[in-house]
């Protein structure tokens, strides 16, 4: 019995040493994948925190140009309500002259109608006057004969009346 105790024994520890190694080797593999796996995820985590700073960044900054960019939105809102009412007084405005316009334009074709019949008128009454100071001159010429006529008579007897 002793010396099967003694290779029991021995054969005990063959088993927990080779069972150890084994434990070992198995350990060692699977810590060796855990480990790369480990690096690996530590590398993409990195990777993946440098891409979410990086984005965070382009994030941050495209808060700033929406923020500005309402700003301007607003800006120009403001500007484009206050020439739209600028505007509705200059369409207003030209509404008004162009009423006044048409009104002084009706004016100017009432005052130029009455100015041509005027006009003819005159040329009326200038043919009128032509017209009377050629029978004045031929009264005053038929006057000038009979006053030379009755000189003539007044100076003459009356016997010499067909002298004259």
């Amino acid at each position: 019995m002793g010396r099967k105790v003694n290779l029991f024994l021995v054969l005990m520890i063959i088993i927990v040493v080779l069972g150890m190694g084994a434990l070992s080797i198995y350990y060692q593999r699977t810590f060796k994948d855990v480990n790369q796996e480990y690096n690996e995820l530590s590398e993409q985590n990195a990777a993946c925190q440098l891409n979410l700073s990086t984005t965070v960044n382009k994030l941050q900054t495209t808060i700033k140009n929406l923020n500005s960019t309402e700003s301007d939105i607003r800006k120009y809102d403001t500007l484009y309500e206050q020439k739209a009412q600028e505007l509705q007084d200059t369409e207003k405005s030209l509404n008004d002259v162009k009423t006044k316009l048409q009104s002084e334009t009706l004016f100017k074709e009432q005052f130029k109608r009455q100015a041509e019949q005027y006009y003819s008128q005159v040329q009326v009454l200038n043919a009128n006057v032509s017209s009377l100071e050629k029978t004045l001159k031929n009264k005053d010429f038929l006057i000038d004969t009979l006053q030379t006529k009755v000189d003539c008579l007044e100076d003459t007897s009356d016997g010499n009346e067909d002298e004259c």
